[in-house]
Parts: C-alpha cells; structure tokens; sequence
C-alpha cells in the first residue's frame, strides 16, 4: 500500500495551480508513470524556487506536445527556453561592462531595458 506522504494526492492542488497545461501533464504522468507520479510532481514543484510559474506551465504544456512526462524533461525545457533561468544567470555572472557592450545605448534616451540584461541606460 503507498503512503500518503509519497503519493500525488498531497501536492495535487497545487500542482494544478501551476497553470492551465498542469492538469494535461498530470494526467499524462499518472498513465505514463503510474507507480511514482508523486516523486515527479514534487520534482517540478521545486522548480519553483528556480524558474516562474509561468515558464513551468509553458514547459508544461511542451512536454505534453511530446509526451514527455517527466520531471527531469521539463527540467531541460525550461534550461532551455525559460527566460527568467537565463536572465539571472546574466545578471549575476556578467559585468556590468559587457552587457553594455552588448547592447548598446539606444538612439532614445529614456530607460530601457534589454532581454539580455537589466541595465538603466539614459
């Protein structure tokens, strides 16, 4: 008999206020992984501390374009394709200097901030 503690039925709810792919993606993992869909779903809830909530549900809803249903698949989408993930490693790992470098003042003074880097230029 499974425990409570390691099963899905704990973190169900909030799982599925992860977004709107979270309920097709459980469902694939229940079918997929049927005897430890809990030790996924807890996996990517962890991501949490990581990466927005919105890039989980788009990562989400990739993997069940594939039928990739499994925590560490999601985990390579969203290595690859989430923007918040690339922007802190940007900003924490970067100097200032080659930021700007990169991106140039623009013609129009007022601040902006570019996808790369955040940096107040004007």
């Amino acid at each position: 008999m499974k425990t409570l503690r390691y099963g899905l039925e704990p973190m169900r709810e909030q799982f599925l206020q992860l977004g709107d792919h979270a309920g097709e993606f459980l469902r694939g993992l229940t079918l997929k992984n049927p005897k430890n869909p809990g030790f996924h779903a807890r996996y990517i809830l962890h991501l949490k501390e990581r990466y927005a909530c919105c890039d989980i549900n788009f990562a989400l809803g990739h993997a069940c374009r594939y039928h990739a249903f499994d925590c560490k698949a999601v985990e390579r989408i969203l290595a690859m394709k989430a923007t918040r993930g690339r922007l802190s490693r940007c900003v924490t790992k970067r100097p200032r200097s080659s930021c700007v470098r990169r991106f140039p003042r623009s013609s129009n003074a007022r601040s902006t901030i570019t996808p790369g880097c955040l940096h107040h230029t004007g």
